[in-house]
């Protein structure tokens, strides 16, 4: 009678089976993230929809105009106590705090591929940001940089944007002010456009003296896949490369720094100026 034997696994048998497993994560792990980052940039732009639709819905109850991006009030955020940014200033109401009764929903006012993590104090003034050349200002007289006017601080009625469906209205931001002037050929603090510090030559009078650019690595990388989600003004989103954002703003650029001359015809589309 013969003895039976049992052969166990040769160390190169092994090897060659680790070798196999780390072949496959090495495969299967970016794959598995690039999901993830789709899924998030999904929920981004529901959120976005969502929002873009709350505007909407209070330009419609305003006599066709849209919220201002920022508003003096003399009372406090009438939100306050449900953690939508009851730290900050109480006379300064960003847009977030306007359209809430619409959109009834804090979460969707950041954005779950941001560069920061949730905080509901502050959940009003990162992340997401408005244009504020599509709905304004409601602060006696506005602001202007050292250049003069860099962007229209009237409050917009829904007749006065032409174009609508070609008009950035909120988008993933820095912060809660969309500025084409600082976003797109510049950047300071919170106010840039993410992904736009990857296009070169992009930042022709960048301001980065200000406690730098917040989050370097979102202004540079962009927040989805080199990109960003934007809400249009006449209530529809959409995802735009920064590439995509650059070219597109070509007419925007054009028409600030040439409307005063003589003859001038304006490029259109212009994605960032209600006029154009």
């Amino acid at each position: 009678m013969s003895r039976s034997s049992r052969k166990g696994f040769t160390l190169i048998e092994l090897l060659v089976v680790i070798a196999i497993i780390a072949i496959l994560a090495a495969i299967l792990f970016p794959v598995f993230s690039k999901a993830r980052e789709k899924a998030r940039q999904a929920a981004c732009l529901s959120n976005i929809k969502q929002m873009s639709l709350g505007i909407i819905m209070y330009t419609q109850d305003y006599d066709e105009t849209f919220p201002p991006v920022s508003a003096i009030e003399s009372s406090e955020f009438p939100l306050g106590d449900a953690g939508l940014s009851d730290n900050a200033a109480p006379w300064n109401w960003p847009w977030q705090q306007l359209i809430y009764p619409y959109t009834q929903n804090a979460q969707i006012m950041w954005c779950p591929s941001g560069p920061d993590t949730y905080n509901a104090k502050w959940v009003c003034w990162y992340n997401y940001g408005a244009n504020v050349n599509i709905l304004g200002f409601a602060i006696p007289g506005g602001y202007e940089s050292v250049d003069g006017p860099i962007y229209d601080q009237n409050i917009h009625t829904d007749a006065s944007v032409q174009s609508p469906a070609d008009k950035y209205m909120v988008m993933d931001c820095g912060g809660y002010e969309a500025i084409w002037y600082h976003g797109v050929i510049g950047a300071w603090g919170w106010r840039y456009i993410p992904g736009m510090g990857s296009i070169p030559g992009s930042v022709k009078k960048a301001d980065l003296s200000w406690s730098g650019i917040s989050w370097p690595s979102d202004w540079t990388n962009g927040r989805h896949s080199g990109g960003i989600n934007i809400g249009f003004a006449d209530g529809h989103a959409k995802f735009k490369t920064a590439g995509q954002i650059w070219s597109e703003s070509q007419a925007t650029i054009y028409n600030h720094e040439h409307k005063g001359d003589s003859g001038f015809v304006a490029k259109t589309p212009d994605p960032w100026q209600a006029g154009f």
